[in-house]
């Protein structure tokens, strides 16, 4: 068995070739701008869609322990004005009197 093949102005693989050949350097131009035009509409697109993806039920545990971590083991400093502390100086029942040092 022998086969031939016969080629044809059709025959491309993507057809590109064919859509430029009759084109005016203007109007090849003008095609070569819409198709970067749609190739980063596509790949906004994908990099859209992965932001938008769920994270991995591994991450969500991840994510949840370092949040009880922050609330119960490290929790945000309160602030106090000085007036809310008391008085620097108080008398125990003892009659010692004991003297409060604040830094910050």
């Amino acid at each position: 068995t022998s086969w031939s093949f016969t080629s044809s102005s059709h025959s491309s693989p993507r057809g590109a070739e064919d859509k430029t050949a009759n084109m005016t350097p203007e109007q090849q131009i003008e095609h070569q701008r819409r198709l970067e035009i749609s190739r980063r509409r596509k790949l906004q697109h994908q990099q859209d869609m992965k932001k938008k993806q769920k994270p991995s039920k591994l991450q969500q545990i991840r994510d949840g322990y370092e949040s009880l971590v922050c609330a119960v083991i490290r929790p945000p400093r309160s602030r106090y004005n000085q007036k809310d502390l008391g008085p620097p100086t108080i008398r125990l029942d003892s009659g010692i009197e004991v003297e409060r040092s604040d830094f910050s």
